[in-house]
């Protein structure tokens, strides 16, 4: 197992910052490494295998974050069919071939999250960077450096559900004024970094519900004053529903981004370029019953989370 960050210290850009702000409330830790270890014990693997696509496509959506001012061409980035025992429709994920994240760490650490959490993922993503940081963006999670950590991940999921498993009138749970309203029932936040504002907040949050549903005596295990946040992981725990739940299959999916030619983003070698993978790729692995596909594109605010080197 890796090294278990010991300072998470984030600093957050995001789009709609009008309707963000500090939120005020002393944190119940400095940050929630502590929950780490034990994740890494209670959620378990779920069996997978992988296949490498032949060279020289890619997922639009995976040309788009290369594009996004990331340090990998391409024409550099591997992309990979996962096929987990859980759901028939494989998940496509990419990773540029420098970054720190192998692809085994990626398939580990996503199929580690449960099984509803991972159907709001379209495609998860690794580049390097000499620092570890991560964000969310339409139904992407994107990780740099040393992000295989069971905490950032579920952090950067959590985001994906806010927006689209739980959303209120088309918006992000965290931004009603209910889940305001349940911040202000409690005198802390769980971390620093929650008291960001409300959005960073739910997605912390969401670490501790989960922990709470999926280790022998939940969150007070580890957390004598479990009680200076109850009503914002309770909360959770009931919107978010069997989301938080181990075990089970999935019952939807996004549509695949399209599959476009490297060659219509960078040049490509003649003679290099292997046949055009399928699309949506079954997985031969699993008895599960098909998931429902949504085709509607997923769009959603890039949301950014950085934290410092020295959590490396």
């Amino acid at each position: 197992m890796p090294s278990i960050l010991t300072t998470l210290a984030f600093v957050a850009t995001f789009v709609a910052a009008p309707a963000l702000a500090d939120l005020g409330k002393p944190p119940l830790r400095p940050d929630l490494s502590y929950l780490d270890g034990p994740f890494w014990q209670y959620l378990a693997p779920t069996q997978a295998t992988w296949d490498q696509w032949g060279y020289g496509w890619i997922p639009q959506s995976c040309a788009d974050e290369v594009n996004r001012n990331h340090k990998c061409a391409v024409t550099d980035v591997q992309v990979f069919n996962v096929h987990y025992n859980d759901c028939p429709t494989a998940w496509v994920m990419c990773r540029c071939n420098n970054a720190e994240m192998s692809i085994v760490n990626m398939v580990d650490a996503f199929g580690r999250l449960p099984v509803r959490y991972r159907q709001w993922i379209r495609h998860p993503i690794a580049f390097s960077d000499s620092s570890t940081w991560a964000y969310a963006v339409n139904g992407e999670i994107v990780f740099h450096k040393n992000a295989y950590v069971p905490t950032v991940w579920i952090h950067e999921s959590s985001h994906i559900l806010d927006a689209f498993a739980i959303s209120v009138n088309g918006g992000r749970y965290s931004q009603t004024q209910a889940w305001l309203d349940t911040i202000n029932q409690d005198p802390k936040v769980p971390d620093n970094y929650a008291n960001t504002n409300s959005i960073e907040d739910f997605a912390q949050v969401a670490n501790v519900a989960l922990f709470d549903k999926l280790v022998p005596n939940g969150f007070g295990s580890v957390e004598p004053n479990w009680d200076q946040i109850f009503h914002q992981y309770a909360t959770v725990e009931w919107v978010m529903g069997d989301n938080l739940f181990q075990g089970g299959t999935c019952t939807r999916r996004w549509a695949d981004s399209t599959i476009i030619p490297m060659t219509g983003v960078a040049k490509v070698a003649a003679g290099k370029v292997g046949p055009k993978p399928a699309y949506m790729p079954k997985s031969n692995n699993t008895n599960a019953p098909p998931p429902l596909i949504t085709k509607e594109t997923p769009s959603m605010e890039i949301i950014r989370d950085t934290h410092f080197p020295q959590a490396d």
